[in-house]
């Protein structure tokens, strides 16, 4: 019932939206299994530290920082940010890592 008013009201406004799409916006800020998808991430993390990369991490919250893994705890991590310098850093805060793609000059070409 809930998802026919959510279609109604979207195609009554003239954005036509698929049902797949609606429950996704719905459902966005719930994290469904969250202990598998921390496990990932862990591994993840696990990995860039490990391997010394300069990272990218997004947070629930749609802010980001950039920098390298200092230190990796089994709660959070400590990140030595480019801007802030030395921050902890929770799981629980991570909506994705990845790892930072290199800096462009004004030219289009990567820094070294």
């Amino acid at each position: 019932m809930f998802l026919f008013v959510v279609l109604y009201v979207n195609i009554s406004y003239g954005v036509l939206s698929s049902p797949f799409l609606i429950v996704r916006k719905i459902f966005k800020g719930i994290n469904f299994g969250f202990l598998m998808e921390n496990e990932n991430l862990y591994e993840t993390t696990k990995f860039f530290f490990t391997q010394k990369r300069i990272v990218h991490i997004t947070k629930h919250n749609s802010s980001f920082c950039n920098g390298l893994i200092k230190e990796l705890r089994s709660e959070f991590l400590i990140l030595v940010d480019e801007k802030l310098g030395e921050i902890p850093v929770f799981f629980s805060e991570i909506y994705k890592i990845e790892p930072r793609l290199p800096k462009k000059s004004e030219n289009g070409i990567p820094k070294s």
